[in-house]
């Protein structure tokens, strides 16, 4: 008996161990701690744990020709907070949770500006309530997302365990709506799992602005916290990006268009300025557009390179150019304004006509280009031109052939050429189509001295180290006129604006410069017929100024007006040539260029936090302009910030650290420089026109305060 009840008793004790370890086991396995010690065993993992942790590289900046950032990776963050209290940093050996919800709130609440109360309840959320467990963690909200990096210090300088960040990488454009089309965008992708070009020079250079990734190994612990580093391998940063585009100027020709459209109301637009020499694009701008930052884009192509249309009367000065290298033209000669037929072999074919049916009777065919007569055109090949010399004219000036632009998307345009009537109409811009980069390509020959440039938007492309792994230079790539040529054609063309009688005249003429212009006209084409309503019609002008020897080619293209307004067009042109002109530091037609656009791109150092006396000093020493806000010791903000790319003829401004701060003289302030100026003592400001100031409503002199609403003029 009593070896009977020793079994039953050895069994019993068994089982009890066995329902114990079961019941421990599950106990685990649910809540992660042990039974009876109530010990977190999350942390007793494997020692060979290991995580492996992608170090994404920083795309390469996209900069304009003087070191101002155009596109750029930006760092923004997410609060997460850790609230469950089995969760333990054994490697410093400290939680990692929450552990005071009130005093947490307390302090981060003037931080995020989220309210302390509703703060401290989030926080909270981690107590069992009602029987049921609490949150693992949580979110603050909007307001704890989107963070920046001064943002996340300061809460990091805090030092609250179970507070902790996501960190999110974007690609930012600080300027908003500025050569949308031309820059493209960059965004993530799914499939290539980093940050991707996906249009225009952020796709053309997206192997260049890339970088290449890394990598960390490492042991973590139970809770995925870092023991040890295992293996790794360091990112490498994308290269750089600098443009020939000119912010100053881009952003003159952006607030102009914006401008412009309000009383046209265009379906198409199309803005470009170029240097008259090199054919470095200082500026293109087109609508509709959209914001790389908000990717509200309704139109994926660049009219620039892409728009093959037919040009209209802007085509007359290469027919006119032609002519005069052929040695054949007489600009005094007279001929018969009216209507004129074309015939081939004897039957006729088709009747010319000007526009609006235009007859001025006798006139000269320099007076016919400044008039911009369609059957002066047809007189000169029926007397000066052949169709044949015309048509090679036509291949040297580079139409109907891809200039090889750096910009995606280039189209080659269209000669339509077979019929006699065809290579009539050629020669005053209908039945063959080219695009607006062809137009402007072939127009560097008439104010380069015959030397035809090729278009380019890419200065150089710069690696980490400063290496410069691509380069561009101004590259002739014909000759189809000769000098003398050139300079007989920009004497013309300065009489369609200065002259009374020229079609520019009236809208395009500019006080303190001469400008050499063609303006143009021209149906266009839907299913096969040319439209016939009143405003389906491109309307444009191509110039060159100063006209003696110009700087800058300005080519002005837009459809379809909603409500035709060549005023509109006109003080758009004006502002944009003469504002450029005026910053380029361009002569009144003597020829004479004193550009600055080629100053010294310095990177500006950080200035915050030491003396202002200091930081005007180093400032002089590299000759750049600067302005002090207040009367302080020590600078407490700066504008462009620090290790930004600035040029000398930039302005920097310097916030000291003092509580009273008087009104500038903005006269001659560029609209980003208000805009600078504005944001950095916190007050609003509004602008009417566009340009530079040289109105304000805030006396120079009188002391500022947030209430205060600053209104400038432009012009």
């Amino acid at each position: 008996m009593s070896n009977n009840k020793a079994i039953r008793l050895l069994r019993i004790a068994f089982l009890s161990i066995f329902v114990i370890l079961f019941v421990n086991i599950a106990f685990l396995s649910i809540t992660g701690h042990h039974l009876l010690s109530g010990a977190d065993i999350r942390g007793y993992k494997k020692e060979h744990d290991t995580k492996t942790q992608v170090v994404n590289a920083k795309r390469g900046n996209i900069y304009d020709r003087n070191g101002e950032i155009i596109a750029k990776d930006t760092y923004t963050y997410k609060v997460v907070a850790y609230l469950n209290k089995s969760r333990y940093d054994d490697i410093n050996d400290r939680p990692a949770y929450v552990t005071n919800p009130s005093e947490y709130a307390k302090k981060l609440s003037p931080i995020l500006k989220i309210d302390e109360n509703e703060l401290e309840k989030t926080l909270s959320k981690g107590e069992k309530k009602d029987g049921k467990d609490g949150l693992y963690q949580t979110e603050l909200g909007n307001k704890g997302k989107g963070l920046n990096i001064s943002v996340k210090e300061k809460i990091d300088k805090l030092k609250l365990p179970g507070i902790e960040f996501e960190e999110t990488i974007t690609r930012t454009y600080p300027n908003g709506v500025f050569a949308s089309s031309t820059i493209g965008y960059a965004a993530y992708d799914e499939k290539e799992k980093r940050i991707a070009g996906k249009l225009g020079v952020e796709d053309m250079y997206d192997e260049y602005l890339k970088g290449d990734d890394g990598f960390k190994k490492f042991e973590v612990d139970g809770h995925g916290f870092e023991k040890r580093t295992i293996s790794e391998k360091k990112s490498s940063d994308g290269n750089d990006v600098y443009l020939t585009i000119d912010n100053n100027i881009q952003r003159l020709l952006e607030s102009n268009m914006d401008e412009m459209l309000k009383s046209n109301g265009n379906e198409m637009a199309l803005g470009v300025i170029t240097d008259a020499k090199t054919n470095e694009i200082l500026a293109v701008s087109n609508r509709p557009t959209f914001n790389p930052n908000k990717l509200n884009i309704k139109d994926y192509t660049n009219p620039f390179v892409s728009l093959v249309f037919e040009p209209g009367s802007t085509m007359k000065t290469f027919t006119y150019a032609s002519a005069m290298d052929s040695k054949k033209y007489n600009g005094n000669a007279k001929f018969y304004s009216g209507p004129i037929d074309i015939k081939d072999n004897g039957r006729v074919v088709q009747t010319i006509k000007n526009y609006e049916n235009n007859n001025w009777g006798s006139i000269s065919y320099d007076e016919g280009y400044m008039r911009s007569s369609n059957t002066g055109i047809i007189n000169l090949f029926n007397n000066y031109l052949d169709t044949k010399t015309f048509e090679e004219y036509l291949d040297k000036f580079g139409f109907f052939a891809k200039t090889g632009v750096d910009i995606p998307g280039e189209n080659n345009g269209r000669k339509v050429m077979g019929l006699k009537q065809e290579k009539y109409t050629t020669g005053f811009g209908q039945a063959s189509s080219i695009t607006p980069v062809q137009l402007i390509q072939a127009f560097t020959a008439i104010t380069n001295d015959g030397n035809m440039m090729k278009p380019y938007i890419t200065e150089k492309i710069v690696d980490n180290k400063g290496e410069i792994k691509k380069e561009n230079k101004p590259q002739k790539v014909g000759q189809p006129i000769s000098k003398k040529t050139s300079k007989q054609m920009l004497n013309l063309m300065s009489k369609v604006v200065e002259d009374e009688r020229g079609t520019g005249n009236a809208h395009y003429k500019i006080d303190n410069y001469k400008i050499a212009g063609k303006t143009g006209t021209a149906e266009y084409v839907e299913n096969g017929r040319y439209l016939t309503c009143g405003t389906c019609y491109y309307t444009s002008f191509l110039a060159g100024a100063p006209a003696s020897d110009p700087d800058i080619i300005f080519y002005l293209v837009t459809k379809r007006d909603e409500s035709p307004s060549y005023a509109a067009r006109g003080k758009m042109t004006k502002n944009v040539m003469s504002n450029t002109l005026a910053y380029l530091n361009s002569e009144n037609d003597k020829g004479k260029k004193k550009s600055t656009r080629k100053n010294e791109v310095i990177q500006l150092e950080s200035f915050i936090n030491k003396s202002v006396a200091y930081s005007k000093k180093k400032l002089d020493n590299k000759n750049i302009e600067y302005v002090v806000l207040g009367n302080g010791k020590k600078v407490i903000n700066q504008s462009p910030v620090a290790f930004e790319k600035v040029s000398r003829n930039q302005r920097v401004f310097l916030l000291s650290d003092d509580n009273s701060f008087e009104m500038l003289d903005l006269e001659g302030y560029s609209k980003a420089d208000v805009i600078k100026y504005a944001s950095m003592l916190d007050i609003k400001v509004e602008f009417k026109g566009n340009g530079y100031v040289t109105k304000q409503n805030i006396k120079p002199g009188k002391t500022l305060n947030k209430k205060h609403t600053l209104k400038v003029n432009l012009e």
